[in-house]
């Protein structure tokens, strides 16, 4: 995931009730397991991450989705 420092803030206002309506948070395979064989593989991309990133961009609401990476573990 790119750092939240090398994204152009939008040149317009984001309006207070913006949601992005899908997001995903990946953190370290120590911490969540993911599937045994998953599909796909993501560099880490915490929710730390997530909220330096949505800050940039001026929103204040998000989705988080369960991606299936983690298949059905939802912890």
């Amino acid at each position: 995931m790119r750092d939240a420092g090398t994204l152009t803030r939008p040149a317009f206002s984001m309006p207070g009730e913006a949601c992005d309506s899908h997001v995903h948070v990946f953190e370290a395979a120590a911490k969540y397991p993911s599937v045994d064989a998953p599909h796909y593989t993501l560099p880490d991309g915490s929710l730390e991450k997530l909220q330096r990133m949505t800050g940039v961009l001026g929103l204040q609401r998000f989705v988080i989705v369960q991606p299936s990476y983690y298949g059905t573990d939802n912890s």
